[in-house]
Order: structure tokens, then sequence, then C-alpha cells
């Protein structure tokens, strides 16, 4: 358990004052329907860690509120600077959002969910699963693509991640209103939404006075942790985690991912009464604090950082289990064909085919959820499951219960399903002798993206071919220990009680593309937050930033490092295959250690 200041509205507002003065009631409605929103005259939607403000400004219309979106109003002449910007709640991070509006000279936001970015379009709830007009879409303004975390702490590492310019999450019903008061350019065809106005750009004439008030307040955040001992009680953990707090109700987000954590936990504690046992412990984790910024697993993570052990040997992520019909899976290479193989073995219950067949490739996992520490500040191998990346109750009111049996999972089908690919994941990650993590996956993305690399900047390469030799060399040699490891984890038997001493070694491979100390984002060298969209992530995110900005000094400087981290970690597989193989001469790893600098 751990103190945080976390942050309450005391008084919001917002008025349209030209051209026809109206003020607007931010409360969600209650409905008939479902009973659990009688409580909406009591809940007032907010965007946390707003500052205090009252400004009177003209709206002028934003779309997404990325950094492209206000360059499009810089060209068609539309000055946002002092104005009131108007954004969709899609797209880029909230974040991101206030960022990009600060960087403007943008005084305020309005966040809304546009019906158009909700992909099919469908009734809205409570005659169907959509957005309807009174909900509103609450969240976090913390920029933490900077930082996850307590801002607090955050500041004291030298990062301020608080937000500079107000901001209020208001319904469709509002933002209709306001767009139809908008005047100047017509919008991009792409910016035009389903609502019953022009949408076009402003400034003005529409105006609003928006208010702001609000306080911190000391709260506990308590991580909760449950954990099925493995055979090796020095054997590294697999967790299997998901968050404890929500807005409102969190039906959905995070109680459906809870439910299916629990449930795979369950099924794992009996087998164990059967008398399975893995190698290696599995630990379940509920992180709280995760709407407002991963406060709690952040901190978890920080406290883990001073030993300079990796975390974990996996983190699996559930931050929501059934938000729509498909299977959304990401990982980072490495746990991507073990997982394939459990989806090989469960089908989908809506086109009975199995998950493997209908959920396509995984993508890196991304920053906006409690895999972002695990991420950003170490190498630890990452999955996120869920049914689903989008449902129209998100941070809303009506994320209820009713909810879901109506529209999100009648029958609790897709949870169930979740729960038995977790429970398999988890088994096929922790059972075995030696940890199945693929690292010819790691091999092959390493080398794709940095084809890609040389593709998008042709000479980057080439600036130093001594050292691009070398990392070629390298990343050669960790392959082909890579490959051999890998045939030995695949044919590997089940449980044993030296399972510490390979997994260590597998931790030092691993950590050798971390960078202890360094900033947040630049934990891991293969991989970090996007600069474009904060949420999402991107790969080889130093090497790229410096040659897009062609700068040659660091660009060779970080093409060293991966060379030499590549060098590291194939060290260890190559001990490693070697005890694989019944050679336990080498007293020590060479090189051991979890960070490459």
């Amino acid at each position: 358990m751990h103190e945080v200041e976390l942050w309450e509205p005391v008084t919001l507002s917002l008025a349209l004052t030209k051209p026809a003065p109206r003020a607007f009631d931010l409360h969600e409605r209650a409905l008939a329907e479902d009973p659990a929103t009688a409580v909406a005259k009591d809940e007032l939607p907010f965007l946390a860690y707003a500052p205090d403000a009252d400004l009177e400004a003209p709206v002028v219309y934003a779309g997404f509120g990325a950094p492209e979106d206000f360059e499009v109003l810089r060209k068609a002449g539309v000055d946002v600077r002092g104005k009131v910007a108007l954004v969709k709640a899609q797209g880029v991070c909230r974040g991101m959002k206030s960022l990009a509006a600060e960087r403007a000279g943008v005084s305020g936001l309005l966040v809304y969910v546009e019906p158009r970015d909700q992909g099919i379009v469908r009734p809205p709830y409570p005659l169907g699963p959509s957005t309807n007009r009174w909900a509103v879409s609450r969240g976090t303004l913390l920029k933490y693509f900077l930082r996850p975390g307590d801002p607090r702490r955050a500041k004291a590492a030298g990062v301020d991640t608080l937000p500079r310019i107000p901001a209020l999450a208001i319904s469709q019903d509002i933002a209709e209103v306001l767009l139809r008061e908008l005047a100047g350019p017509a919008p991009p065809p792409d910016w035009k939404g389903l609502l019953d106005a022009p949408y076009n750009l402003g400034p003005g004439p529409a105006r609003v006075r928006m208010t702001i008030g609000g306080k911190t307040v000391r709260a506990s955040m308590r991580n909760v942790f449950a954990t099925i001992p493995g055979a090796d009680p020095q054997a590294a953990p697999v967790i299997l985690g998901n968050h404890s707090d929500a807005w409102v109700y969190g039906a959905v987000d995070p109680s459906s991912g809870t439910a299916a954590v629990l449930e795979a936990a369950t099924a794992l504690a009996r087998l164990g009464e059967r008398g399975w046992k893995p190698s290696r412990p599995v630990v379940f984790a509920f992180f709280d604090g995760e709407e407002f910024g991963m406060l709690g697993s952040t901190r978890w993570i920080e406290e883990r950082l001073a030993s300079g052990d990796l975390p974990a040997l996996a983190f699996v992520n559930v931050d929501s289990g059934v938000r729509a019909n498909d299977l959304y899976a990401s990982a980072t290479p490495g746990l991507r064909g073990p997982l394939s193989e459990v989806l090989a073995l469960v089908r989908d219950p809506a086109s009975g085919r199995t998950l493997a067949e209908t959920s396509g490739d995984p993508a890196l996992p991304g920053f906006s959820s409690d895999a972002a520490p695990f991420l950003g500040f170490s190498a630890t191998p990452v999955a996120e499951l869920g049914f689903g990346r989008w449902y129209g109750s998100y941070h809303t009111l009506y994320d209820t219960v009713t909810w879901v049996k109506r529209f999100g999972d009648p029958g609790l089908v897709r949870t169930a399903t979740l729960a038995r690919v977790l429970a398999l994941y988890a088994g096929a990650l922790a059972t075995p002798r030696f940890f199945p993590f693929r690292f010819g996956e790691l091999a092959d993305f390493a080398g794709r993206e940095i084809r890609e690399v040389q593709a998008r900047f042709p000479a980057s390469i080439g600036w130093v071919p001594q050292t691009a030799r070398s990392l070629t060399s390298q990343m050669g040699v960790f392959e082909a220990a890579a490959r051999a490891w890998d045939g030995r984890a695949r044919a590997a038997g089940g449980p044993a009680k030296d399972a510490g001493r390979l997994d260590r070694l597998l931790t030092l491979a691993l950590g050798a593309f971390g960078a202890p100390g360094d900033a947040f984002g630049r934990g891991c060298r293969l991989w970090g937050p996007s600069p474009e969209t904060g949420c999402g992530a991107a790969a080889l995110p130093a090497l790229v930033e410096a040659v897009g900005r062609n700068d040659r000094a660091t660009a060779a400087q970080e093409i060293g490092r991966l060379a030499n981290a590549f060098s590291r970690a194939r060290d260890q597989l190559v001990v490693a295959n070697m005890i694989a193989d019944g050679d336990r001469r080498p007293a020590r790893a060479p090189g051991a250690h979890t960070g490459n600098r």
C-alpha cells in the first residue's frame, strides 16, 4: 500500500455565451432501462488533473486534436491561439491531445465522443451498444507517455506530466450545439462526423465560457497479489495482471478482465489441487490507480528497478476482457509463438473457428495501460489480451452490468473463452522446464525493423560503416544462438526444480536490451512510446529519432549500443544452451548483468 494524491472536481461548468447564451448540464442522464444509471445526478464526469480555470473564448473544431490536426488548421488559415478547441475523444490519447493543444497555443479543450468513429454504426444505448447522446467519456490528462505513475514522483524524476491547459469532457448533445454554431472553413472530408452539424472549423461565432475548479485528495493505493508457487522458488515469475479501479462502475473496464483473470486463477488453482505444479511461480496481480495514469503498477515497477533484475519473465495484461466480438492480442516478439499455439486450441464462440484463425497477427503492446511501466522502464516481455479494442460505454456511466449482459457479452461466453486462453497461456509460459520465449522472433523483429529504418533513411546505417557491420555481425551470431535455444526450449519436458538457474540466464539475455536508468520509454532499446500518438508503440525509438533529425553521432552511438546488446544477449544464450545440453561447466554467465550502456 502507498499514498498518492488524486484529483477530484469541485466546480465544472460550461456555457455558450455567443451567439445565444446557454448553460449546459455536464451530467449524463439516468435511463429507465438500466437501474444502475440512477446515480447520474451524483456523478459529474471529469478529466483528471485539469488545471483550474475560468476563461471565455471562441471555439474551433480540431478533429482528433493530434499534432497533425493542428497543422491542418494552420494551413487552412485558422488561428487557434487563445481559442477553445473542440476535439474528438478517439485517436491519440488525451495527454497527447493536451500536449498538442498546448504547443499550438490553445487555451482550453472540450472532448466528446464522435459517433462516426465507433466503427460499425449501431443504435445507441439502451437500444444498442453504441455511445448515446448523453454519454461522457472520462479519463486522465496526465502525459503518461512521458512517464506514468504519480505526477509528484514523475516531477521528482525531472518529468512534468501534468496538463497545462484546462479541459472538459462533454456529451455529443453539447458538441452538436457547438458545431452548429461554427463558421469558418469547411472541414476536410474525413473530419465530418454523424452529428447534425456542418463541422466547420471556426473560429466562432460560437464562444464559450468554461470554469474548472479541482482539488487533490490523499488516497491509498492497494495492489493485490496472489501466487501459485513454482517448483523452483528462485525462478522468476510469470505475471497475469489486471487493474482494480474504474470510472463509475467499470463493468467492462476493468471488471470483465478481472472476471477472466480470476476464472483463470481458479482453474489453475484446481489443477494444482490435482497435482499440477509449474516450474516457475504464476503471480496474479491486480493494480490500483490505473485509470489515473498507471499509478499502482508504476510504483510497483519502480520499487523493483533498484535490484537490476527484470520484474518478471513475462507480464500478461488484461485491461478489459470484452469490448467487442473479435479477440485482439498484442505481444512483444518472443511471446507470440507460444500465444499462437494456445489460440489454436481455443475456438471463437461466434464463428466456431480457432482464435488463431480469427485474431490476426499480434502488434506491439501500447503504452496506455498497466503494460506501460513494464515496457517503458525495462525489457520485460509483455502480452495484452482481450476481445475488441473499443466499446460504446467506454469510461462512461453506462459501463454497467446491464450493458454487458445485453450487448457486450450476452451469456458471458467471451469472458469464459478469454479465461481459457489466459489459463492455457499462463500454463504454457510457466510449466516447461525451459521458459519458452522465442528469441528467434526477437531476431526476426529486430532485423525487419532495422531494414525498415534503412528503407526510410537510406543513408542512415551507412553513416558509420564499421559500426553498422558490427551490428549486422552481432545480430547474426545472436540469431544462431537464438534458433538453437528455441529448438531446445520447444523440445523440453515439464516442470523442473532447476528452472531458476536457466530463467536467470534468460532474464540476463532479455535484460541485455534494457537501458536501466534511462528515461521512461528508453528502458528497452527495441521499443518505446510512439512520438505521434503517445499511447501507441514504436520500434527502435532512439535510433529512429536520431536518424530522423539527422543526428549522426547519436545514431552511431545507438547502433553501437544495439550491437553490444545483441552480443551480450548471445553470450547468455550460449551458456543457456550449454546447460540445456547437460554441460554445467561454466560457473557463471559471462557479462552477468541486466542492462547495457
